[in-house]
């Protein structure tokens, strides 16, 4: 298959991402031998490169907050991770959450921009950001099924 047949189409509400080779379909009802999970996630990756530093700095912008750099990884159980330089890590796998999700990581790091440890300061900055929901956000990625291990 060609990575260029796939895109990323994340509806506001969908519990699960949609791909679509040609036509829509779910990712997790794919036949997925060796190499086609390999060129998805390597075409996910490609793309996450693209948008999740985008979504970083409007959402850095719209709270008037700075950083020094963004990458993106591969990391499955870590989806984000800021360090005291002021980097930031977003993971590729991002990119099968919905948008409300993949802001929510985004926020959580954004936080520890000033606040580097989990305290009680840091969830007050994080449920600000999060306009009040950062419990049931967080809740909902705990929870979420990502379609490609």
């Amino acid at each position: 298959f060609s990575p260029n047949a796939f895109f990323r189409l994340a509806a506001p509400d969908s519990p699960t991402a949609i791909m679509a080779i040609g036509m829509a379909a779910q990712i997790s009802n794919l036949p997925k031998p060796k190499e086609h999970t390999a060129g998805i996630k390597r075409f996910i990756k490609q793309e996450a490169e693209k948008y999740l530093p985008e979504r970083l700095d409007l959402l850095a912008k719209q709270l008037n907050l700075t950083y020094n750099s963004v990458s993106v990884s591969h990391g499955r159980k870590r989806l984000g991770r800021c360090d005291m330089r002021r980097n930031i890590l977003l993971s590729y796998h991002l990119m099968f959450l919905p948008d409300r999700l993949i802001d929510y990581v985004i926020f959580h790091e954004l936080a520890h921009l000033s606040e580097m440890n989990h305290g009680e300061r840091f969830h007050q900055l994080c449920n600000r950001y999060c306009q009040g929901k950062e419990k049931i956000l967080e809740k909902e990625l705990k929870s979420f099924p990502f379609p490609i291990e």
